[in-house]
């Protein structure tokens, strides 16, 4: 599927109770998540990789698809998916946060 229009009012929405009112004191006083797109096959590395939104805040982030031609699927091992020769990879944008 294509899709025919892109902003942030046609992307994929998530309202996050991170409950900061459960969160014990101690050597960090921030609150917030952090979030990471991989391949559902490789190990999350949200610690080097992942994306930290604080608390309060609203965040966009945008994404590009690419192809990349491969002849040998063999080899599509860092890719998501893998269908007809072809690649498809998932590389994140900037991000930009707003209060």
């Amino acid at each position: 599927m294509i899709p025919r229009y892109s902003s942030s009012d046609y992307g994929l929405k998530l309202t996050l109770n991170v409950e900061q009112y459960e969160y014990m004191p101690g050597p960090h006083d921030a609150a917030g998540v952090k979030i990471l797109l991989h391949d559902q096959r490789e190990f999350p590395k949200v610690a080097e990789l992942g994306l930290a939104i604080p608390t309060g805040t609203h965040t966009y982030v945008g994404i590009q698809l690419l192809r990349v031609s491969n002849k040998n699927q063999t080899n599509c091992q860092l890719a998501m998916f893998c269908v007809l020769n072809f690649c498809t990879f998932v590389v994140p944008l900037s991000s930009t946060a707003g209060g």
